[in-house]
């Protein structure tokens, strides 16, 4: 219809009408704009504070998601401190032999135990992570890897922005449905993306803030230290002798000769 009135009026009208349609379209597409965009607005995150409980979420054996690891032994499900470093302690039941298979399943690593902690309280956003389960499988009972540590790591304005899990080899406890496995380890808390301590009162010390000699006595293994002080010694011992001889065993032979002639 707009195409049709155009070509109905003269040169001079046709030109005001683009010029209206023009001016009508420049005004709508940045209110349009405007709208999406106002529409899009994320919620305001809020920032953890330091030493705020937080759990986890896991998937399930069915793969739903739901709550983290329940430990037995507190009686609540795994929990950890923002900005807090500390010995993680977890007692996993395995009550019955759908879970006992499912963590058969975890250690021959025909499934995986993924994770996702909120980057901050009231946040959609989540980080993935898995907790790995190591162990060894045998005919009538598993064996389980008792230690695991987590790494989260944190930024400025209070949230999460990493975090992982990793066994370390420890105690395998034999398992069998019934059974309960005591997992333990440490939590490290990093700043930013690096390996800053989160902390200048850090509970587990990296090597960030170590002296160049510390960092050397780490690195070189212990054969090259022991090496490298009888190379020194053996100079000290040589060093020695040489200005002894000079300044008092060699006068005290010269004067010998002298008394003597």
């Amino acid at each position: 219809n707009i195409l049709k009135c155009i070509k109905n009026v003269d040169n001079m009208s046709r030109f005001h009408l683009y010029i209206t349609l023009t001016a009508f379209l420049a005004l709508a597409l940045p209110f349009s704009q405007a709208q999406q965009t106002q529409e899009h607005q994320h919620e305001q995150i809020q920032p953890y504070k330091i030493g705020e409980n937080f759990t986890i979420q896991c998937r399930d054996s069915k793969g739903d998601w739901g709550a983290g690891p329940y430990c037995a032994d507190f009686e609540s499900h795994l929990q950890f401190r923002y900005g807090v470093e500390e010995i993680m302690q977890c007692a996993w039941r395995i009550p019955d032999e759908e879970t006992y298979n499912h963590f058969k399943q975890l250690i021959a690593q025909n499934e995986n135990w993924n994770c996702r902690v909120a980057m901050a309280p009231n946040a959609k956003f989540y980080i993935p992570f898995s907790i790995p389960v190591w162990g060894v499988v045998e005919p009538d009972h598993i064996h389980i890897d008792t230690h695991l540590n987590f790494i989260f790591h944190g930024d400025p304005y209070g949230r999460i922005i990493g975090a992982a899990a990793y066994s370390v080899q420890d105690n395998f406890q034999p398992v069998v449905p019934g059974f309960v496995v005591r997992i333990h380890g440490p939590v490290k808390w990093f700043r930013g993306q690096y390996f800053q301590d989160f902390s200048s009162n850090s509970m587990f010390k990296s090597t960030t803030g170590m002296g160049v000699v510390d960092m050397l006595l780490k690195s070189v293994p212990v054969f090259g230290l022991v090496l490298a002080w009888c190379f020194v010694a053996a100079i000290g011992t040589l060093l020695f002798a040489a200005i002894f001889y000079k300044y008092k065993l060699k006068p005290a032979i010269i004067e010998k000769y002298q008394k003597l002639d």
